[in-house]
């Protein structure tokens, strides 16, 4: 599941700016409609490189936005939340 949606963000149109390199780490947002609501929902995506070891991997968000452009910023946010929390030297 998670390789499907991988490639289904790097491929749309504007994919670029949902992307951002952190700390040589790789974040792709992934926001989601939710159709029940019409909200969008906050998906992260994190890869890293380390060595000859590639890992992504995947973070859902606690909120959910009224447009794609506020998750997608909130994804970007959260995940460099995520990478400081886990680097040295934050």
């Amino acid at each position: 599941m998670d390789g499907y949606y991988i490639l289904y963000f790097l491929t749309q149109k504007d994919s670029y700016m949902n992307r951002m390199t952190y700390k040589g780490y790789e974040i792709t947002a992934g926001p989601i409609l939710l159709p029940e609501s019409g909200r969008w929902d906050t998906i992260v995506y994190i890869l890293s490189e380390r060595h000859t070891e590639v890992k992504n991997t995947t973070f859902t968000g606690p909120y959910t936005f009224e447009t794609e452009d506020e998750a997608i910023q909130a994804c970007l946010y959260f995940g460099r939340q995520i990478i400081d929390s886990y680097t040295p030297n934050g």
